[in-house]
């Protein structure tokens, strides 16, 4: 975490201003202008989690995801206790299918906040994939015939006193 910076009373204000515009934009759910009113704020309070955050979030519904873990990320390395960040960050992650990511912030969001619970169904579902995940690796098979076809007839020895059916020479 840096050491604090100053700024002007007229920095704060026209950084509150753009961030107000952001949010006016955002709930008239025009994200892209959110976006660009969030990143004006930014240049004159480039150290405020909060609108960071509401970026985040407007990355989220662009579906501009990566963007939406850099802005969460950077606002928990301001306030390292903000639990939107967490929340903002682990949504990123499930949407970009790292699970195992996205079920460390949730676990922290829902540390935060126990009773939330779209953060517990959240981390659920993220839990869900990780384990699905492991199961689908552990059944892989690096062969790509079916292993019918893995067998050479010939190969397979059949004992003289056997009187049961039998394959063919000319083969099936």
């Amino acid at each position: 975490m840096s050491s604090l910076v100053q700024m002007s009373p007229d920095d704060l204000a026209q950084a509150e201003a753009f961030k107000e515009q952001g949010n006016k934009h955002f709930s008239a759910k025009k994200f892209a202008l959110a976006v660009g009113a969030y990143t004006d704020a930014l240049r004159y309070n480039a150290r405020s989690e909060v609108i960071l955050c509401n970026r985040a979030f407007a990355h989220l519904k662009l579906e501009n995801y990566g963007s939406a873990v850099v802005d969460a990320t950077t606002a928990l390395e301001i306030n390292p206790t903000f639990v939107k960040a967490y929340y903002r960050r682990g949504s990123a992650y499930l949407a970009l299918g790292k699970f195992k990511p996205g079920v460390a912030d949730f676990r922290k969001v829902v540390s935060m906040c126990p009773r939330d619970p779209d953060a517990q169904a959240k981390l659920t579902e993220c839990e869900k994939a990780v384990k699905r995940l492991a199961f689908e690796a552990a059944i892989a098979s690096d062969t790509e015939k079916p292993l019918l076809e893995t067998i050479n007839l010939a190969d397979v020895v059949v004992e003289s006193d056997y009187s049961g059916s039998r394959i063919p020479d000319t083969g099936i």
